[in-house]
């Protein structure tokens, strides 16, 4: 790993506010993969920073990445829609990907009825994943 990778890592949790509206990320690795938690509310006005940071893990050196819908509470349409561009920018990108964890309840029933399934890896429960995550 880089160094520009290992600094990045140091701080696990990330919270991000605006206004009453919280969201917050928690990184767990393994290996060039991380587990991106994502805690709270994924609203419009905070859309842009979940693409920002999983562009920044990215360019640290991340190939595989999970979004953690376990905590997610809820997800307006902009959010949803931040989705594809994460999904665009790994279709156009080479030796990188990217997966949902979404055990159940509202957001799979959306991700669902917006179809994301059929384009997008959403798996429903962690065991499906081989790794062993360090601070989930």
């Amino acid at each position: 790993m880089g160094d520009h990778f290992k600094n990045y890592i140091k701080g696990n949790v990330a919270p991000l506010k605006s206004d009453a509206q919280n969201l917050m990320f928690k990184r767990a690795f393994a290996s060039e993969k991380c587990m991106l938690s994502l805690i709270g509310e994924l609203r419009q006005t905070l859309a842009e920073s979940l693409f920002e940071e999983v562009i920044r893990l990215y360019e640290s050196g991340i190939k595989n990445l999970v979004l953690d819908f376990r905590k997610l509470e809820y997800a307006d349409t902009v959010g949803l829609q931040n989705l594809v561009r994460i999904y665009k920018y790994v279709d156009e990108n080479d030796g990188i990907s990217f997966s949902i964890l979404a055990p159940g309840g509202e957001i799979l029933d959306i991700l669902r009825i917006c179809r994301f399934d059929k384009f997008i890896d959403i798996r429903q429960d962690l065991n499906e994943f081989e790794d062993d995550w360090q601070d989930v």
